[in-house]
């Protein structure tokens, strides 16, 4: 491949723009980090249905763009033909904004991808209350907070977009009184153990959602994908001034656990049969999650964090046993898990 015309625009210090085909995007970018230096960002852009009677081609886009391999893609962005170019435009600019911003910060998109459809897979039998008694303490220290959110965000003209929804423990928590309730999750296997709901198996950085089709989104720990790119994704599929709301395992109980200078942004599960299989684990003390938002678009409506004192009576894990210990702390005094609602930014019609 040819990279002179590249290499051109790079020594008047420009940032070059190529169009190439997808399978050549692995050797120029391997081209330029070893033979030139700095930085390379690659993109893949995924088509969403387009309105033409032309079914054949749809069906030869579709099992195209299915052979090609996303997580090697730093941005993947799912175009809709549903949508006016510049709304297109505009959702494409904050995700190559907050993946400039953040490179060296966060992980590349699809190796978390990759390690989360690995890990969840192995991990999708296992994934229960009972065998699982850190997820279980988060879920009973955020469960008043999402009854209460879904009370106050979330009526019966609503369409809400729930990602990571492991085995369907905050749909049967809350019982969701809306229009309609879809579940994605990364892994098939995950989302085939949450019975009745309607779901989607895919990446939460490129949904294979409509843009502006959801009033609210959540999340119960959003922790395995809570970088940039997919947080981006959650703007663009949500309606104008629609809600994200979550919760996050805490900064605190976090850094307790794994250590202040751990910097591999992973966790691991016991398998019941044996080994262990590692996930991302993505979580940001308040300041940093702020400034994560706002560059996402995302402005903050509520943020607060719950402590091990509510956990009074319960059975707790020894993975929050010990990250108190480890700082000299009591249980109850502890903040394990952080919840929030943010609203996105603005009218997009005012930005378009």
């Amino acid at each position: 491949m040819k990279t002179q015309s590249v290499i051109d625009v790079i020594s008047q210090g420009k940032a070059p723009i190529k169009e190439i085909h997808p399978e050549n995007h692995s050797k120029i970018k391997h081209s330029f980090l070893n033979d030139v230096g700095g930085r390379v960002i690659s993109v893949l852009v995924k088509p969403s249905d387009t309105i033409t009677a032309d079914k054949e081609r749809i069906a030869q886009d579709n099992e195209y763009y299915d052979y090609i391999n996303e997580d090697e893609f730093d941005i993947a962005f799912y175009y809709d033909f549903n949508s006016p170019p510049e709304v297109n435009a505009l959702y494409f600019k904050k995700k190559m904004k907050a993946d400039v911003m953040f490179y060296e910060l966060f992980p590349r998109p699809g190796e978390v991808d990759k390690l989360n459809r690995k890990g969840y897979e192995a991990i999708a039998s296992d994934f229960t209350e009972d065998k699982r008694i850190t997820t279980r303490n988060f879920h009973e220290l955020s469960e008043k907070f999402f009854c209460e959110m879904f009370s106050e965000y979330v009526s019966t003209s609503s369409d809400v977009l729930e990602i990571g929804p492991g085995q369907g423990w905050l749909e049967r928590t809350v019982s969701p009184k809306c229009r309609t309730y879809v579940c994605i999750d990364i892994a098939e296997a995950m989302t085939k153990t949450i019975g009745n709901v309607a779901n989607i198996t895919t990446s939460v950085r490129c949904m294979d959602v409509a843009s502006e089709s959801f009033d609210v989104v959540v999340a119960s720990l959003a922790d395995p994908y809570f970088y940039p790119e997919a947080i981006c994704e959650v703007n663009r599929i949500l309606k104008n001034n629609g809600y994200f709301i979550f919760s996050l395992p805490a900064s605190e109980w976090a850094t307790a656990l794994r250590g202040e200078f751990d910097a591999s942004n992973k966790t691991s599960f016991v398998l019941s049969a044996e080994g262990t299989v590692e996930v991302y684990s993505l979580i940001h003390p308040e300041d940093k999650l702020n400034w994560i938002m706002d560059v996402c678009e995302f402005e903050g409506v509520k943020l607060m964090t719950a402590s091990g004192a509510e956990l009074s009576g319960k059975e707790i894990s020894p993975a929050i046993t010990k990250a108190a210990q480890s700082i000299g702390k009591e249980v109850n005094d502890l903040a394990i898990v952080t919840m929030a609602v943010y609203r996105k930014k603005g009218d997009i019609n005012e930005q378009t």
